[in-house]
């Protein structure tokens, strides 16, 4: 048995779809945010990396340091960079609402290293290239974030606040340090590190490849899973698990 729709019925639909459509429009929800558009900034050496506003910051090994910044032609944001004493400092003054700007700024850094990257808001992290350096310490302090890291150091230190969020780690190290403080899965099982010192006080996992030896304490219930079969030591406070896995 089929089921006729009326003219009316038809009309009355295509007018609701029309009605939100406009009503879209009047609030800004779709927005013309003009043409993609990039720009390079060229400054001194720097080592150290702050972003203080929402954006995607990307790695890239290059003997010659630069700043490229992508945005949009009538972004509704100030993407600004300073150096001073050799750490960059990214800002991004936004100036509308969160759905008026569907794609993020992009700040892809150029330098032959960096050795230290501090998160203060919501915003993203990714290698390009692998860092190489003698050490190497990640901050997140801010609410979401996602993050990719490629190292090649000797010292990594990955310390995350009160955050949500998704961070994957490869290369090696001979000496890591992790503190998991706030709702992050740090998935770093193919990272391969000598000793490993892990502070677990999450819900979510940390994994991580260990070789020697590894001292570890689980406070809440999220899980430490290592790789390896290093010498270990620790406590466990809360009803996570610490899982071993052995190298293949």
């Amino acid at each position: 048995m089929s089921i006729k729709v009326s003219i009316f019925t038809k009309f009355s639909r295509v007018s609701a779809l029309l009605l939100v459509f406009w009503a879209l429009l009047s609030c800004d929800l779709i927005y013309d945010e003009g043409d993609w558009t990039g720009e390079q900034r060229n400054f001194g050496d720097y080592q150290e990396v702050v972003l203080n506003g929402i954006a995607n910051v990307y790695y890239h090994y290059s003997d010659t340091p630069l700043i490229k910044v992508y945005y949009y032609a009538k972004h509704l944001s100030n993407i600004t960079t300073n150096i001073e004493n050799q750490r960059i400092t990214i800002d991004n003054e936004f100036g509308g609402q969160w759905y008026t700007d569907l794609r993020l700024p992009e700040i892809h850094l150029y330098n032959n290293a960096v050795n230290y990257v501090d998160i203060k808001e919501a915003g993203a992290f990714f290698c390009i290239d692998t860092i190489q350096s003698n050490h190497f310490n990640f901050y997140m302090h801010g609410d979401v974030f996602e993050a990719k890291l490629l190292l090649n150091v000797n010292k990594a230190k990955i310390d995350v606040y009160n955050s949500t969020g998704l961070m994957e780690v490869t290369g090696i190290c001979n000496e890591l340090e992790i503190y998991n403080k706030g709702e992050t899965q740090i998935e770093a099982i193919n990272f391969q590190a000598r000793n490993a010192h892990i502070i677990q006080q999450s819900v979510m996992d940390v994994s991580s490849c260990v070789s020697d030896s590894l001292y570890y304490r689980i406070i809440r219930n999220g899980n430490i899973t290592v790789k390896g079969n290093p010498v270990h030591e620790g406590e466990i406070l809360g009803n996570g698990e610490l899982i071993l896995v052995e190298d293949e």
